[in-house]
């Protein structure tokens, strides 16, 4: 039986896809600032829903003067998570703060990780590279602080899911050293959104739309390319990354930049998990304050990781 909690997440989520849908008919691009005031709106009603651990602190930080959140568990811990945000390369760490700081003291808790999640910069202010060329300064700064690559896994949903995997590929070109692991959640990582999925699964999709990522692609892109690795890792080489868990829905447009990826990686020789819940929509892990599919997924998150860090 569906919970309250979760039927009003659902009717939600129907509003505002159906508000994107009616956008596009009328010819109309998204509204950035529009967008950014009804997610910070719509996040503080879910705030009421998920509230984030009184056993975690979460202080506010920086990593190479870039802000962000740090959890940190009670009690030691050997691992370090770092946590990129979604929003279609347009909304902000701070657009759906009580989503996140929900998220991030949950995930802290149950790995036991010290978590930090920055609000790199975004379209169409700062467009491309600026989001990887943020999310790398601030695996750099991870390391000058003395952490060690191999007690470091990256994580991120949505664009931090494709932003997640564009990381991997810029440390690895750089020549820096990888960490152990990483779980994009629900991964963007086709912003051409050539996968079939895009058109396949649209009906059953309850968080975006074809017209809405266009928009954001575009706002982020600001005619450069869509098939740069760096902004569409799906485009990119695979070989040397370290060992992927991948999350994804059924009910997801996006099913496909998960599938595609993995066949590409795993071909590349890649150790590559993918976690598919048929029934679940878009970034469904982060939401287990109300869907307890999602708190099931964040516990398999953790095994990954436990077992990785062996």
């Amino acid at each position: 039986m569906m919970s309250i909690k979760s039927f009003i997440f659902i009717q939600l989520m129907g509003i505002n896809k159906k508000q994107q849908i009616k956008l596009a008919a009328s010819g109309k691009h998204l509204d950035v600032d529009e967008a950014r005031k009804r997610m910070r709106s719509m996040h503080g009603f879910f705030g009421l829903f998920e509230k984030p651990r009184p056993d975690i602190t979460i202080t506010e930080d920086e990593l190479d003067g870039i802000y962000c959140y740090h959890a940190k568990p009670q009690g030691p811990t050997n691992k370090v998570i770092l946590y990129l945000h979604g929003g279609g390369y347009v909304l902000g760490l701070q657009d759906s703060a009580p989503y996140y700081r929900y998220f991030i003291a949950e995930l802290a808790h149950l790995a036991k990780a010290a978590i930090f999640a920055p609000e790199y910069r975004l379209g169409p202010e700062n467009p491309h590279p600026a989001a990887v060329d943020d999310a790398y300064k601030c695996y750099l700064a991870l390391l000058a602080r003395g952490i060690k690559p191999n007690s470091i896994f990256i994580s991120g949903d949505s664009a931090g899911g494709g932003l997640t995997l564009a990381l991997l590929m810029k440390i690895r070109d750089e020549g820096t050293p990888l960490p152990k692991g990483a779980l994009p959640i629900s991964p963007w990582a086709d912003l051409a959104l050539t996968g079939e999925s895009m058109k396949s699964r649209a009906g059953m999709e309850i968080l975006l739309t074809e017209a809405g990522l266009s928009d954001m692609a575009d706002y982020f892109l600001n005619g450069q390319t869509p098939t740069d690795p760096y902004a569409s890792p799906y485009y990119g080489t695979f070989e040397g990354l370290p060992p992927l868990m991948i999350l994804v829905g059924g009910r997801e447009v996006l099913y496909d930049d998960t599938i595609r990826v993995a066949e590409k990686a795993k071909a590349a020789g890649v150790d590559v998990t993918v976690d598919i819940d048929e029934d679940m929509f878009h970034i469904y892990p982060a939401f287990g304050g109300i869907f307890k599919n999602g708190q099931d997924a964040t516990n398999r998150m953790v095994a990954f990781m436990e077992k990785h860090s062996e």
